[in-house]
């Protein structure tokens, strides 16, 4: 006759590891009140097992470089007024608060790859599409139906559905494989039957008893039931039996990807190029108030900048990165532009060349209308030019690009800090004079612009150049604030912005004379008054500037 294996009460040594199991979970719910609904328990009891939180990002130990936890700047870098980064000092045992550090390039967004995308919804319970070449359509988890009423556990009166919902919704709503691993293992106990037959060297193992925790208290259920609520196979159940520890009875975290052979480049390479890309010059002047990225001088490229860097390297006998690992450094982790001078476009001419077709027709008299202004403008100037003289001054004035010193060919100008000049109109009619002058010698001096100046014209009179010193420069802002404010004596439809022609004659000088188009034929009066009038015109006089020459900084001189 076949020996059955009888499946009785659990014995002594087996109670009292159920009792550690109940006791764990009685603890984990032991902050909720007799009066707790089963939504409460529940989710109390999947959110306090041991495991990483709730939204940590599930790619955080990947080996990329932007969050490779080996991958930090070097704290021994050293920054100044000139140099790309600065250093921000952290008095002790203050925490430091600051805003991500917005980069050239931005950050990649993991979680929106179509593998990773897969991998977060295949871990919430929601459908996805495979990435293999097939291709499924994977159907999101649902409820299964409970075990029958034959079920020696009566697991289904023991249970509500609701209760049920609950528990796969929050299970589902973990998000992450270690805390639902975590979970799993704290709703499994192992138990051995009462009588059972011994064999040597038997390689079967203990059974194990599952349970649900509601409102504080485990119920026991049956495996059907268990995987059932959860919509689980015999896998998950599986691994978390094969990787609890046999010290302390946790689950070993997840291992792929983590065998710690990746490749990575030397830290001292990475500095390197870090020193080196910090020791190219940011001059204040191309620094923008709405913008966080700072410029430098755009008379090298980024492949040019790589090859100093080898060859600083290879005079120092110091091994280098590729012009890859320079390009990765460059842009992630820093926010570093090439300064180059873009054209002013006119903003009406932009909106009528990117408008659609109905956007277009509104347009079109307005545009028409811009157009027309332009060539009367031009017109008018070329009037004014032919009528110069002594009596008569023209002047055209547009900010362009800085002339800064030294320039040269020479890639060790390249690391100097400059002196910045700005340029007026002179810019313009000088660059092809300046290229030329660089092909023979470098600029070393502001005062060598003056005769790049004189010589650009090569018929006819040359370019008549007046050096300004300090004194010639005065305070408006104190002359304004003596006159005090100023306002229009009636309602008036004139806009300073509208304005083409302004008019102001000495003997009247409150009165403002305008023409809001280049057709016009006369002129409109615009009034205004003093609020103060208590103030003598005659009387008032302009404030220098400046008392004294102004002075290059010491840091200027060094570098």
């Amino acid at each position: 006759m076949p020996k059955k294996r009888c499946q009785g009460p659990l014995i002594n040594s087996s109670v009292s590891t159920y009792k550690d199991q109940s006791n764990f979970l009685q603890a984990e719910n032991n902050n909720l009140s007799n009066t707790c609904i089963e939504r409460n328990s529940v989710a109390q009891h999947l959110d306090n097992f041991p495991g990483s939180s709730e939204n940590a990002d599930p790619f955080a130990n990947s080996d990329d470089s932007d969050k490779d936890p080996d991958y930090l700047l070097s704290s021994d870098s050293t920054s100044s007024t000139h140099s790309v980064t600065e250093k921000v000092q952290q008095k002790p045992g203050e925490q430091q608060h600051t805003e991500p550090k917005k980069t050239r390039k931005r950050k990649r967004n993991t979680s929106g790859w179509k593998k990773n995308a897969a991998k977060i919804a295949r871990n919430s319970g929601k459908g996805y599409v495979s990435t293999s070449i097939s291709r499924k359509v994977m159907k999101a988890r649902e409820i299964k139906p409970p075990c029958t009423e034959t079920c020696k556990l009566k697991c289904s009166s023991k249970i509500t559905t609701e209760s049920r919902k609950l528990i796969f919704e929050n299970y589902w709503a973990l998000g992450d494989i270690q805390r639902q691993r975590d979970y799993l293992s704290s709703c499994m106990a192992p138990i051995k039957p009462k009588y059972q037959y011994h064999r040597n060297e038997t390689k079967r193992r203990d059974n194990n008893a599952f349970h649900f925790t509601i409102n504080g208290t485990p119920i026991r259920v049956c495996k059907l039931f268990f995987k059932s609520t959860l919509d689980i196979t015999d896998r998950p159940t599986r691994t978390v039996i094969d990787k609890k520890s046999q010290v302390g009875g946790m689950v070993l975290t997840d291992l792929r990807g983590k065998h710690g052979k990746h490749h990575k480049l030397d830290h001292g390479i990475k500095d390197g190029i870090r020193r080196h890309i910090n020791s190219i010059p940011i001059e204040s002047h191309y620094t923008r108030a709405r913008s966080s990225c700072e410029y430098i001088e755009g008379g090298k490229s980024l492949r040019d900048l790589h090859r100093d860097y080898v060859k600083e390297c290879t005079e120092n006998n110091m091994p280098y990165g590729n012009y890859l690992m320079y390009h990765h450094n460059f842009t992630h982790e820093y926010n570093i532009s090439f300064f180059r001078p873009k054209k002013d476009q006119c903003s009406i001419c932009a909106t009528y060349a990117n408008a659609n077709q109905n956007e277009e027709e509104s347009l079109k008299d307005e545009f028409e209308k811009h157009l027309s202004e332009k060539n009367l403008s031009r017109t008018e100037k070329q009037s004014d030019k032919q009528t110069i003289s002594d009596n008569y001054i023209l002047a055209c004035f547009d900010l362009q690009a800085v002339m800064p010193c030294p320039k040269g060919e020479t890639s060790t100008f390249y690391y100097k800090s400059k002196l910045n000049n700005e340029g007026g109109n002179a810019h313009s009619l000088i660059e092809c004079q300046v290229k030329r002058s660089l092909k023979s010698g470098p600029i070393f001096l502001p005062a060598e612009y003056i005769g790049l100046i004189k010589s650009a014209k090569k018929t006819r009179n040359p370019y008549l150049v007046t050096e300004m010193s300090f004194k010639d420069f005065f305070n408006l802002k104190q002359l304004n604030e003596k006159l005090g404010n100023l306002e229009c004596t009636r309602n008036n439809d004139g806009k300073l912005s509208d304005m083409k022609v302004i008019k102001i004659e000495k003997e009247d000088p409150f009165k403002i004379l305008y023409k809001t188009s280049y057709a016009q034929e006369g002129y409109s009066v615009l009034h205004i008054r003093r609020r103060r009038s208590s103030v003598k015109t005659n009387v008032l006089g302009l404030e220098p500037l400046y008392k004294k020459e102004l002075q290059i900084s010491d840091q200027k001189k060094e570098v």
